[in-house]
């Protein structure tokens, strides 16, 4: 009796043994790669910063609302800065992908969109603010009055009384959804996804692995 439970224990022990290992190998960190994605990305109307000339195209699906965002742009963006946008050897470009994380996704991607078309230059400052300023995902905190407030204290350039009546306005709230549909259509599913030349990398929050891409796409 003795020696058939312990055998019974035993199985047990390496049953949950291998599930154990099993969900330990599924959660461990994957080193950054590329899917292809067999389609054509239309960049033409996002705001890009970085080398004009640059053959190497980065784009990034975001959304102001989005924590796992609010994480790339804190910890990778301004190592992407450093290495390769200041230096001119990237095009580095936003789209916005609101979830949405409530309606104020969508109001957040607009007052982007509202932004970049008054000036281009300080729309980055406003992505840097927004995401400074996220509050937790399932508040409403992105306000039409909150986002005009946020560029009058901290960018200056941006025209206030403008960007309210074009937030008021949802002036930009089809391209907000072309935006969105154009990420779906390329395999899109959650924020932040990131494309180097049409190829979707994966755990772009391992910068190494994330700048291995970059380089092997530079050196093509």
């Amino acid at each position: 009796m003795n020696t058939q439970r312990l055998t019974i224990i035993t199985a047990i022990v390496i049953v949950l043994a291998a599930l154990g290992y099993y969900f330990f190998q599924r959660n461990q960190a994957a080193p950054a790669s590329t899917v292809k994605f067999d389609g054509t990305l239309d960049l033409s109307h996002q705001p890009m910063i970085g080398g004009s000339d640059a053959k190497v195209e980065v784009a990034a699906f975001e959304d102001f609302k989005c924590p796992a965002c609010k994480g790339f742009e804190d910890q990778i963006y301004p190592q992407l800065e450093r290495d390769y946008i200041r230096p001119g050897k990237i095009k580095f470009y936003f789209v916005n992908f609101a979830i949405p994380l409530g309606a104020d996704s969508n109001t957040a991607a607009n007052a982007g969109e509202c932004v970049y078309e008054q000036n281009e230059a300080a729309f980055w400052e406003y992505k840097t603010i927004l995401y400074r300023s996220q509050q937790a995902e399932n508040l409403t905190w992105a306000t039409p009055a909150y986002l005009v407030e946020l560029a009058k204290t901290y960018v200056p350039d941006i025209d206030a009384e403008a960007l309210k009546t074009c937030i008021d306005e949802d002036r930009y709230a089809t391209r907000v959804q072309e935006e969105r549909a154009m990420g779906v259509s390329a395999g899109v599913t959650g924020t932040p996804t990131v494309f180097v030349n049409n190829q979707v990398v994966s755990n772009v929050y391992d910068y190494p692995a994330f700048k291995a891409v970059l380089d092997a796409a530079l050196n093509q």
